[in-house]
């Protein structure tokens, strides 16, 4: 199953969570997905992977090298109480071309770009920078192939000063990765000046 199938069965689960319960987790429908990810582990290898009574699933997955530092992935099941999570049926707009999306023709549902302009934006935004990201990968891809054809210790020295690029660059990478999350979500909620403010304290 691809990680795109996993994802859309994920969210066919009704995780939706009550603030106003006294219980762990506050929704008990919340434990269905629960059990279905420890089953699924289980079904990968993880052999000690379970579900304890307040719904929290763990499981331990070997180290295949010198055993060093333990790391530890955590993630969160439950959605927001204001919007329903029963009878999602998820799809995928494959090659969007920011016109309006049909929820559903016989209720008339529609994501209209009038009523949601943003969905232009996201476009206007995404498509120069995933442009860039395909341009950089072929590029990376052609001057590889040229190293290659002179030998082995052409190929080591390149690789280790991509490793060594890679590593001063991740400062600005983990910089970048910040604002444009700060950028959205301002974006999001309609303050372009703060935006903008963010942008210009990150340079």
């Amino acid at each position: 199953m691809s990680v795109k199938e996993k994802f859309l069965d994920y969210v066919s689960y009704d995780t939706q969570s009550d603030s106003s319960s006294t219980t762990m987790p506050s929704t008990m429908k919340q434990k269905l997905l629960a059990q279905h990810l420890a089953d699924e582990m289980v079904a990968m290898g993880i052999e000690d992977a379970h579900m304890d009574e307040w719904g929290y699933v763990y499981g331990t997955i070997p180290a295949n090298c010198e055993k060093k530092n333990v790391v530890g992935f955590i993630a969160h099941m439950d959605t927001a109480e204001e919007v329903s999570g029963a009878n999602v049926k998820a799809r995928v707009i494959e090659n969007y071309d920011s016109e309006d999306i049909v929820l559903n023709k016989e209720l008339g549902i529609v994501t209209d770009v009038e009523n949601f302009p943003i969905l232009k934006k996201i476009i206007g935004i995404g498509f120069p920078s995933a442009l860039q990201q395909v341009l950089t990968c072929f590029s990376n891809v052609y001057v590889q192939s040229y190293v290659n054809a002179f030998g082995s210790s052409c190929m080591a020295g390149w690789s280790a000063c991509n490793k060594t690029d890679s590593f001063i660059m991740l400062p600005v990478s983990s910089l970048s990765m910040a604002i444009t999350t700060f950028v959205g979500q301002n974006t999001g909620a309609d303050k372009p000046e703060r935006a903008r403010e963010g942008v210009r304290t990150s340079m």
